[in-house]
């Protein structure tokens, strides 16, 4: 692709560790949704996996988001 990754995996989790939704396709985004509910602006985790094609090696980042509306 023209941005140099392929991703994998990225799935959004909220404060207790439940999955609210995860994707493979990176031109998929998450519009705030889980099971048709808005969720509430709080802080999200991520966990993003995909691979550099420029080094052919596989990373995996964590981290938070604060979803706004």
């Amino acid at each position: 692709t023209a941005i140099g990754l392929d991703l994998q995996q990225l799935v959004i989790y909220d404060r207790w560790g439940n999955k609210v939704w995860e994707t493979t396709d990176i031109a998929n985004g998450w519009d705030g949704n889980f099971r048709g509910k808005r969720m509430d602006t709080e802080t999200y985790f991520y966990l993003l996996r995909y691979k550099c094609l420029h080094d052919g090696k596989n990373y995996t980042r964590k981290g938070d988001l604060i979803l706004l509306r």
